[in-house]
């Protein structure tokens, strides 16, 4: 047991030595959140575990490292708040727990048990895995004994190169992880509600070509349904509890069916509670003065999603997939914050409906299937209305806001085998999206203002990629070019208007050379130039409120940032 867990430990070195350790968004006022993770007995130190550190009311991982070779770790720049924590490391079972930061915290030794079950799924899993030229990572769920009587998610904690939590999945521990099922993309609480049993594979890719846009950073993981003849379906029951109550409750219901040329999908997920209590201090200097301020409160959510797909195969190479969704929920949220010299309440009642269609066509172009043309095209449609009320000791005032999304992309593309060895491929993306906002500030306090503006963009990349195999050593390098325009457009104070063009060139390169294929042991090595808009993101800006001296809607005037 102790040699599979220090060859775990050896291979997860390997990897996080050939990848920068996790971006950490800093901010100036931060504390420092420091610990050391250890096996059960308490000293011996687990090198190289994930850290993670999730906002207490959602699933956004706000900070991230790695631990170092004796398990210390030390996250810096987080700021004041309550946080849960997760931390992974294969061959032993997940931590989590709450911490509340308000000061430089310790939160001294973490330990972790052994997953028995997950170290004899390693030595499972490889039978059933394979590990393409390209570094790309396939592995057969359909007939996987490690797949019997496992959620998806608990399955795909034993796959190569993801991290996994109930919250997010990532390749390599990094962000900007994208989802497929069946060339199609989907948010992981989509993926959550497939069972394995309707599973083919599940495609591991961790360095995306140039197909998948330039801020597919993280990799990519893709599941192929399955797609023989019969009727599969599925029931599904999720749960959670905290220390107080249940926390949520999620049944779903699924079912795909093929005959002949013909497949169809049906999958359906609600919420019909959900509830969360956050609970935590923080402290702000604002002019010299010192604030201490206790903020709890209740967060109840409802939701409903439903989404139906249709496939029609001409021929092995050659098909047609027409799908749809529609999403609805609502939620409420009660928080009281107690200051030195005030108590404020914040009432927030939301409900918000979104609907979705697309069209994806294939058309083979070789006999083999390594030429094809594909065209995918979507359009996206979300609506959303706050309604808040403020009490501040004993004056009370309200505000509302609505937004109105629409969004459309055109992605057609080719690839072309040139020789078995070689592929050359090229395509063109397409997205335009406008987002309307119209809000009624508050009157009495001057907490948010009124707002009708409407920020629209246009985002066109055109790209080509070019990939070779020389006996053990795989190369593929890519070029995408970036064109984007972003129009900020207001109505109430028409100075503001902005309008901003941004352009870029961004290659791509990854190297792979197969040291022993048989023994698994292989060398991938991967350049990347992307990009980013510094704000909240700056296709939907938002009204964040945040105490009565200071609110934001975005920075649409912010530039376009490269990074390496």
């Amino acid at each position: 047991m102790k040699g599979n867990i220090f060859i775990s430990k050896l291979l997860l070195a390997v990897l996080v030595s050939m990848q920068a350790f996790g971006c950490i968004y800093a901010q100036d006022s931060g504390f420092k959140l420091k610990g050391r993770i250890c096996e059960k007995d308490g000293k011996s130190g687990i090198g190289y575990a994930t850290v993670k550190v999730y906002n207490d009311t959602d699933s956004a991982s706000v900070y991230r490292g790695v631990a170092d070779e004796a398990g210390a770790f030390s996250i810096g720049s987080v700021a004041a708040g309550s946080y849960r924590v997760a931390v992974t490391c294969v061959g032993y079972e997940d931590y989590a727990a709450r911490v509340n930061v308000g000061a430089d915290t310790d939160m001294g030794t973490i330990t972790l048990s052994e997953d028995k079950n997950m170290l004899d799924g390693v030595t499972v899993m490889a039978d059933y895995s394979k590990v393409k030229p390209t570094g790309d990572v396939v592995v057969k769920v359909k007939g996987n004994p490690m797949a019997k009587g496992k959620t998806l998610i608990n399955f795909m904690r034993y796959l190569r190169d993801l991290d996994v939590t109930n919250n997010s999945i990532s390749v390599r521990g990094r962000e900007n992880t994208l989802i497929y099922v069946d060339d199609r993309k989907v948010s992981f609480e989509q993926l959550k509600s497939i069972p394995p049993s309707m599973i083919d594979r599940i495609e591991i890719i961790p360095h995306a070509d140039a197909s998948y846009g330039v801020n597919a950073t993280g990799g990519v993981v893709k599941v192929y349904l399955r797609s023989e003849g019969g009727l599969l379906g599925s029931v599904s029951l999720y749960g959670e509890a905290d220390y107080y109550s249940p926390v949520r409750f999620s049944p779903g219901f699924n079912l795909l069916y093929s005959k002949g040329k013909i497949s169809i999908g049906n999958f359906f997920n609600s919420r019909p509670y959900e509830r969360y209590r956050p609970e935590y201090s923080e402290t702000s200097i604002y002019e010299g003065v010192k604030d201490e301020t206790h903020i709890k409160g209740v967060n109840y959510g409802r939701s409903l999603d439903e989404n139906l797909s249709f496939r029609y195969s001409f021929n092995k190479f050659d098909r047609i997939d027409v799908y749809g969704g529609v999403g609805v929920g609502s939620g409420d949220s009660r928080q009281t914050s107690i200051g030195s010299d005030s108590e404020t309440k914040m009432n927030t009642d939301n409900n918000h409906r979104d609907y979705n269609a697309g069209l994806q066509f294939q058309k083979g172009l070789s006999a083999d299937g390594r030429s094809y043309f594909m065209l995918k095209t979507e359009y996206n449609k979300s609506f959303e209305n706050t309604d808040n009320r403020y009490v501040v000791d004993i004056t009370s005032d309200k505000a509302h806001s609505k937004y109105n999304l629409d969004g459309v992309s055109v992605e057609p593309y080719v690839s072309v085998g040139l020789t078995k060895r070689s592929t050359l491929s090229a395509g063109f993306n397409y997205y335009y999206l406008i987002d309307r906002h119209q809000n009624r500030g508050t009157e009495t306090l001057g907490y948010v203002s009124d707002m009708h503006f409407v920020n629209k963009g246009h985002d066109c990349a055109a790209w080509a990629s070019y990939g070779i195999t020389i006996g053990k050593l795989f190369m593929r390098a890519a070029l995408n070019y970036i064109w984007g325009e972003q129009i900020y457009k207001d109505y109430l104070a028409p100075e503001n208007n902005v309008s901003n063009i941004e352009r870029g060139l961004f290659p791509t390169f990854v190297l792979q050379w197969d040291i022993n294929r048989e023994k698994r042991r292989f060398l991938n090595i991967g350049y990347f130039r992307y990009y980013s808009y510094p704000n909240y993101n700056y296709r939907s800006p938002e009204v964040v409120w945040q105490n009565s001296k200071l609110y934001s809607v975005g920075n649409p005037s912010l530039k376009m940032q490269t990074y390496n």
